[in-house]
């Protein structure tokens, strides 16, 4: 197996790992936190073990990726590498804010004598469902990148 095969399987290892790993926060995990009695605590616990895998799988995709189109001059590797990548700048720059928010409320729900009907606790689920809905760029960014990455086998 030549090294260009090695980085194409690992390529279509990582980006299926984090179209899974987007689908599940999107349809299984925020929502869970949202039925949480106390969401935001429930969403702090899914950010501290999630972004180490998301953003490693990130990196591993985009990484293989740009040295498919290092080696071949791929154009579509190329595009991979950016579209496994995009996701990366996006949270940071666009999701990162509500995450700030949300731990923000966490320390205030987690004080309150009855979180259940807290008026923070409404804001934190209104945030929560802005969160989900940010994150079906990283959903359709990944899944597009994963079929694309299965098609070129």
């Amino acid at each position: 197996m030549s090294d260009i095969q090695y980085a194409r399987s690992t390529a279509l290892f990582a980006n299926g790992i984090f179209a899974g790993f987007s689908l599940c926060m999107k349809a299984a995990c925020l929502p869970s936190a949202k039925a949480s009695l106390n969401p935001t605590t429930a969403f702090r616990t899914l950010y501290k073990n999630g972004t180490p895998i998301g953003a490693l799988v990130i990196l591993v995709s985009s990484a293989a990726n740009f040295y498919i189109y290092y080696r071949t001059r791929e154009s579509r590797s190329l595009y991979l590498g950016l579209l496994s990548f995009a996701s990366l700048p996006y949270t940071f720059l666009v999701m990162n804010p509500l995450n700030k928010r949300l731990f923000a409320l966490d320390a205030t729900i987690s004080k309150e004598s009855n979180p259940e009907i807290s008026l923070h606790k409404k804001e934190a689920l209104g945030i929560l469902t802005k969160w989900n809905k940010l994150q079906l760029f990283k959903v359709v960014t990944s899944v597009s990148a994963f079929f694309i990455s299965v098609i070129n086998i």
